[in-house]
């Protein structure tokens, strides 16, 4: 639909596009096809395509249908409008841009969609891949008697906050990686914000994973101490990352 779109002509088309609701929907199903001129330009431009996606999804609705389906076209409408949306929601979530992904679900909410789907797609927001990542940091934490005797120690004195302070940029630092990897070219605030985002949920499961790993070793007499339980966390998080990078193709948005 798009064939005769390029770099000169986009900005005048997307303009445009805004104007005509099916027009918007058409666009932003084809702006998703990585092989399409939408997406090319895009990429070229670095136009914010989440934002246009999260405007267009409000666009996805039987209000905008004109003239007025029957009750037979409408049924028929709003499953496809949900097969789209699903398709926008999980390619948001690849880019991990979250806040426009929110806009989608509530889209989808509109389309008279059970409570129960709901609560299910918002579980994809908690990225558990990362926690299955950290979970796996630390069974080969568990598993190597080297790593786990490093890190008592170097629990005290300098080397702790040196680990500390290397092990988060380290994290910090994939995570843009993965980001920018994911969404090309964007301004560096974009890629910063999103890597945040991933890194601190890392951290998160990380911390929960050593509050676990701490109080289960001090009941069991390991003599574990908060510090080595931090190292352990930050560790367990950088292998969670390297696995991502190394061992999977997928983002670590996309929905388990």
């Amino acid at each position: 639909m798009w064939e005769n779109v390029d770099q000169y002509t986009f900005a005048e088309k997307r303009e445009a596009m805004w104007r005509d609701p099916k027009g918007i929907r058409a666009w932003a199903v084809e702006s998703i096809d990585s092989s399409s001129r939408l997406a090319q330009c895009y990429r070229k431009l670095q136009a914010d395509i989440e934002g246009d996606l999260a405007r267009a999804s409000e666009y996805f609705s039987l209000e905008h249908v004109l003239p007025k389906p029957s009750p037979a076209e409408r049924e028929i409408l709003r499953r496809q409008f949900q097969y789209e949306l699903k398709y926008l929601w999980r390619y948001l979530l690849r880019r991990y841009a979250f806040c426009e992904a929110l806009r989608v679900h509530q889209a989808l909410a509109d389309l008279e969609e059970p409570p129960g789907w709901r609560l299910w797609r918002l579980k994809d927001l908690l990225m558990l891949r990362v926690a299955v990542g950290v979970l796996l940091g630390f069974l080969v934490l568990s598993s190597s008697g080297y790593l786990y005797d490093a890190g008592f120690r170097a629990a005290s004195g300098l080397y702790f906050w040196v680990w500390l302070v290397v092990g988060v940029l380290l994290v910090l630092g994939m995570a843009a990686a993965e980001v920018q990897r994911r969404v090309g070219r964007r301004p560096c605030l974009v890629i910063l914000v999103r890597a945040v985002w991933i890194a601190g949920t890392g951290f998160a499961y990380g911390a929960f994973g050593s509050a676990i790993q701490y109080f289960a070793g001090r009941s069991l007499g390991f003599g574990l101490t908060p510090r080595v339980a931090v190292l352990c966390g930050v560790t367990a998080v950088l292998l969670s990352f390297v696995f991502q990078h190394f061992w999977q193709e997928q983002s670590i948005g996309d929905p388990l």
